[in-house]
């Protein structure tokens, strides 16, 4: 395995979603598309991040994690360090104050920067 400071960040969700985590950086990515079996889609690429051993943290929508509730079980069960699949939070009520503060917040952590939404 490479060293932990090698590891990069990967990121499966949609085109809009991905778009905003490469500005922030992310090494690899995989766009889900609406149409087809979204579940299949997010399964594969987690497989292929997980047999990635230059990745370190995986990003999912969190409103897709019931697709992948057997294998993030079963990397947990494997007490192994890495990779670790963080959820972002993707549903919010209809204020749409909530949502765009979150997203400004969390673009300057990423970046550095503030950004209008």
């Amino acid at each position: 395995m490479k060293n932990q400071k090698d590891l990069m960040v990967a990121m499966i969700g949609t085109v809009d979603q991905v778009t905003f985590m490469r500005m922030g950086g992310i090494g690899a990515w995989r766009i889900i598309r609406q149409e087809g079996n979204v579940a299949e889609q997010v399964r594969t690429a987690l497989n292929d991040f997980l047999e990635d051993t230059s990745i370190g943290i995986i990003i999912i929508p969190d409103e897709w994690k019931n697709y992948i509730h057997d294998i993030a079980q079963r990397i947990s069960r494997s007490k192994s360090t890495v990779p670790v699949i963080v959820e972002i939070p993707t549903l919010f009520d209809q204020d749409s104050g909530k949502i765009k503060s979150f997203y400004q917040s969390y673009a300057k952590k990423l970046i550095g920067f503030s950004i209008e939404i």
